[in-house]
Formats: C-alpha cells, structure tokens, sequence
C-alpha cells in the first residue's frame, strides 16, 4: 500500500488543470442495486476562502484533482460536488474504501503551499439500496452517508457497519477498522455503530469523539423515517436562532403541516450551539404556567424539592445554560407567553422553539408560519416531480415500502396529478403512500389514481378548507370507495406501517 501511494503521488499532476471536465475523466458506469457511497468534504473551507481569497484557488484545484485521480483509478462514478463536496457512488465496497485510503495518502502526502497550509478532508462510506433516478440518488442510503460524515473530523475516514460487513477480510494488509460504538446520528434514528478506517501508511493521528448526538444531553424522540424538504425552512429558523435575535422562535401551522418534526430536526441540525442540552417538551397537557413548569423540569430532570416554586426553580436552572427548548403544542395553555417570558428573563444562552396552530400572546418572539410542502406540476417530469418537497416525500416514501419501486415518466405524472388532489401535508401524503404504493404495477396503476382524483377531489371540497381535515376526508375517500378500495386491496402488498394517527404524531 505504501509503494502504490508512493507511485501515484509521484504521477499525480502537480498543477492539476482546473478547465478540464468533470464527466471527461469519469467515465465510470453508475452503479444501481446495492450501491456504497464516498461522501467527502473539506472540513473549515469557508474560513480558508475568508482568510486567503484567491490563494485558496489553486489549493481546491488540486484537491480536486487528487480526489478524482483516486475515485477514477477505483472505478467510482462521481455523482455530483456540492462546493468542495463529493458524493461518489461505488459497486465494489471494497473499491470505495481503498479509493477514501489511497486518496487520504495522497491528500497527506501533497506539498500544500506554506501560506494557505493543508486541507483537512473527512470521509464517509456506507452501502445501500439506493432510489435511483438519471444521474442521481435518492432514499435513507444517501441520507445515511450524510449524516455519518457530519460526524467525521478532519482527516478522518468513517465506515458504516453495513460496509463492513462487506469488505471485511478483504481489505489491503495494514488496514485497521477501529469500533467507535454506537452513534445517533443527526437523521434522528436509531443509533448506528461506526468504525474508523485506518492504514499503516497513513500518518497516525487521534481524534476528538465523533459529533455525534452522543455528546450532548438530550431527549430527541427517535423519528423512524428521514427529514425530508423543508431546507430553507431550516436555514430560516437556524439563522433567527443563532443570529443574536429574539431568543423565542414559534412555528406555527395547521395540524399535520409538521411543526414538531422541523423543530426537532432544526435541533439535531444545530446541536453544537447548544452543548447543555436539547428538550422536547410536550406542554398539550399543562394547564397553566406552574404545570408547564413541572413539564420542563420532567424532561429535563430538573430536580423539583418539595414545596418549591417550579417556575422560578426551573428559571434559575436554565439561567446560565446554553440549552434549547422544544416547547411542543403549548398554543393552548393559559399563561403560556407570561411562562416563557419568566423562563427568558436572565438566561441569556436559552433559546426557545414553540410549536402551536396559533400565534402566541404577551411574549415578543419571531415567527414562522409553516405551509404545505412545495407541489410539482400538475403533469410533472420525473425530474420535476422530484425537484418538489411533496413529490420527493413520496417517492422516498414509496421506496422505503418498495424497494423494486420504479418511477418512470407515466408514473411521474400519475403521482403529481394524485399530489394536487390531496393537502400537500407530510402526514397527508405518508398515509396516501400506504395505501396506493401497491398501485404501481403495470397499466392498472394510472385508471386506478385517475378515478381515485375524481373521488380525493370531491372529497377535498365537501370537507371544507381545514387541511388536515381535507387530508382525512380525502384519505378515507380512498379507503372506502367502492371503486377504488377493491382495487387497492388486491394490489397493495402489507406494509406494516402505522396509520394516519401515528403519522400524525411525527408531524403535528
């Protein structure tokens, strides 16, 4: 291993030439079934750019030459950059994890120019099933990879244990695959074992603990499906949040426009900023400022010695705490501004995000109305279906009960016609996946969905303008209808999944 990284630094190009095309040097065939991904990125880039400017030009250049001399001697296929980003697709996982050794040795081994020193570049490899659509990928594997690599540090090379699994024993003598232990992940799921990859040849080097959720206090739900839209939703709470302004953010939104799962995700998202801890606290049963009060203290572990007052127990607690707090469903509580209030004053590091279908009262605050999830046209491309939030929804969700789903351009404008049929809420849209994924088989699916619209529409219209009610009308149009329900049944295979409560729960 050490001859080869020593030969392909020494025909590496010095000065890599930035004008010559990506898809010219690779040519690799994308991989499709059980696909292991490369995600990689440079870790600290845009204080690089900040501090050197144009200096930092050629140092990117040459990184990317580095990273696609490797990905191409391996056969990876590159699927996109993002900035200084690769996301890289292999069908050998073995070939994915010598082509993130060799190309670690070769980052290592470059002479990086004194004024603007070396890149730091972490690394992920994980192995999936991926949705595959043109040129890209879609589904829980490529969330996966993200999210490992969020944890890695600089220099770093992390491996999921499904990969492991794979190349195990396979892998060029010298190689080392540490367990780091179980991980929860930023994607809220359960937890995941990780391993660090290491080889003889690479300088060796120890890490700070992996930025994982495992080093803050926190009590996040496990979410048992991925966060999918709402992107600039995201980046609008983090920067209100994490801008210096009003320490009280509240979303609000109809019920089932999925409140609770953007609050909990901005959490798992900006975990750093608050190292004392991320609450969820579920306020839907407190009837008043001292009951919300006991509320916090239970999620938190606030002890509570008898006789006290809890506001004032909880204030002082929290007082010099970088916390966030999740106050879940708190719209009708009596009291619940002048609590918050109370809670704010003096905790300068406390940071609050309150969920409710209305506007809160008599505590200044900012605020995010949430709607419905961004519909693709009406007779979308399969491009454009999956360019909307309410499209890709369903088509991950639809992957995930289907793993042999397939979309197609008919398929794409059967599923944007049903999507403009139904509210274009996350629950909404979950349950109409559990109950007409099955449809997708041959010619039956497009007459079964056309008179499912005629029915979803005339549903929608007798239930008025409430969106989850419309949802719900709709939804039981479906189910019930003498037309369609037959055809449903025979057609859709068991799921196993939760009905149109439990998706609820996820999205209120």
């Amino acid at each position: 291993m050490l001859r080869l990284l020593r030969r392909w630094h020494v025909c590496l190009p010095s000065q890599p030439n930035p004008g010559r095309p990506m898809t010219d040097t690779n040519p690799a065939k994308q991989p499709t079934g059980r696909v292991t991904f490369l995600f990689t990125d440079i870790v600290g880039s845009t204080e690089k750019w900040e501090r050197h400017g144009d200096a930092f030009l050629p140092v990117l250049q040459a990184h990317n030459a580095i990273l696609m001399d490797a990905v191409n001697r391996f056969g990876g296929y590159l699927i996109k950059t993002e900035g200084d980003a690769y996301k890289i697709a292999f069908q050998d996982p073995d070939a994915a994890v010598r082509c993130a050794l060799v190309a670690q040795g070769l980052l290592e081994r470059y002479p990086w120019p004194s004024d603007t020193g070396s890149v730091e570049v972490r690394m992920a490899v994980h192995t999936g099933e991926p949705f595959v659509q043109g040129g890209d990928y879609f589904g829980q594997a490529v969330n996966r990879t993200a999210r490992i690599l969020s944890t890695a540090h600089g220099g770093q090379i992390l491996l999921s244990e499904e990969s492991l699994a794979l190349v195990e024993g396979r892998l060029p003598s010298g190689t080392q695959c540490l367990d780091q232990g179980y991980h929860r992940l930023k994607d809220l799921d359960a937890p995941v074992r990780l391993y660090q990859v290491t080889h003889s040849a690479l300088r060796a080097r120890s890490f700070l603990p992996l930025r994982s959720l495992n080093n803050q206090p926190n009590n996040l739900p496990t979410q048992r499906r991925s966060f999918v839209g709402r992107e600039k939703e995201i980046e609008k709470v983090a920067a209100l949040l994490t801008a210096g302004g009003s320490p009280l953010l509240e979303l609000t939104g109809p019920e089932g426009v999925g409140k609770t799962r953007l609050a909990l995700q901005v959490a798992a998202e900006f975990a750093e900023h608050f190292p004392d801890g991320l609450w969820q606290v579920r306020l839907s049963g407190a009837l008043s400022a001292r009951q919300a009060a006991v509320e916090v203290a239970a999620s938190i572990g606030i002890p509570l010695p008898h006789g006290c007052d809890p506001v004032e127990t909880v204030r002082a607690w929290l007082a010099d705490r970088r916390c966030l707090l999740i106050l879940d469903d708190c719209g009708n509580v009596p009291e619940v501004g002048i609590f918050i209030r109370e809670l704010l004053t003096g905790a300068a590091a406390l940071r609050c995000i309150a969920t409710s279908r209305e506007p809160l009262h008599d505590v200044a605050r900012e605020a995010l109305a949430l709607d419905e999830l961004s519909r693709p046209p009406e007779e979308a491309t399969e491009g454009q279906l999956l360019d909307s939030e309410a499209g890709r929804l369903f088509v991950e969700r639809a992957h995930e009960s289907r793993p042999d789903f397939q979309l197609g351009g008919r398929r794409a404008r059967t599923i944007s016609r049903l999507l403009h049929r139904l509210p274009a809420l996350p629950a909404t849209i979950e349950k109409a996946v559990e109950q007409t994924v099955g449809t997708f088989r041959g010619r039956e699916a497009t007459r079964i969905l056309n008179s499912l619209g005629k029915e979803l529409m005339a549903s929608a219209e007798e239930a008025g303008h409430d969106l989850m009610e419309r949802g719900r009308h709709a939804l039981e149009q479906m189910r019930d209808s003498p037309t369609v329900s037959p055809l449903l049944e025979s057609l859709a295979p068991h799921t196993g999944q939760g009905d149109l409560e439990v998706a609820e729960a996820n999205y209120r």
